[in-house]
């Protein structure tokens, strides 16, 4: 058996992760091990490792395994999940699940506000998810804002439709 035979895809930390941190996309990326003994995550299921919790420390190039990993992060108390629609140009083009990010009233284009007119922020949230529309005219992203600041982001993204 030549070592070739022994080498394959995994997920690796691309900085150090703390137990209880979502992981994003920027935090993990592949490398190929040559190594039979290792049960690392393969690097095919990273669609399935961005966005959940590391259940442990994970140093910064250490494989992850499945007991790094707990469920996908979902609202804790005090939080509620929202979806927001969004036109191109809208919010920052990399932005992926696991993500933090500020959710910003802005005036809509031709809303005959003043082009100057400042952004309001509403909540910080975390990112579940990111897709295209079904028609492809928009983004949607599923986000974790506190409960009390979810009909406010809510509000602000059917006005923007």
């Amino acid at each position: 058996m030549c070592s070739s035979d022994l080498s394959h895809d995994v997920l690796v930390a691309t900085r150090s992760i703390r137990a209880g941190e979502v992981i994003g996309t920027g935090d993990i990326k592949a490398i190929t091990i040559a190594s039979s003994q290792l049960q690392a995550v393969a690097a095919s299921d990273r669609g399935q490792v961005v966005g959940r919790t590391a259940t442990l420390d994970v140093a910064a190039g250490q494989p992850l395994v499945d007991a790094d990993l707990g469920q996908t992060s979902g609202p804790g108390p005090g939080s509620a999940v929202v979806g927001v629609s969004l036109a191109d140009g809208r919010f920052p083009g990399n932005v992926a699940a696991g993500d933090t990010v500020v959710v910003v009233d802005t005036p809509a284009a031709g809303s005959g506000a003043a082009p100057a007119a400042p952004g309001v922020d509403l909540a910080s949230g975390r990112i579940l998810s990111v897709s295209r529309s079904s028609d492809g005219t928009k983004t949607e992203v599923t986000l974790v804002v506190p409960t009390a600041l979810s009909d406010a982001v809510a509000s602000a993204s059917a006005a923007d439709s």
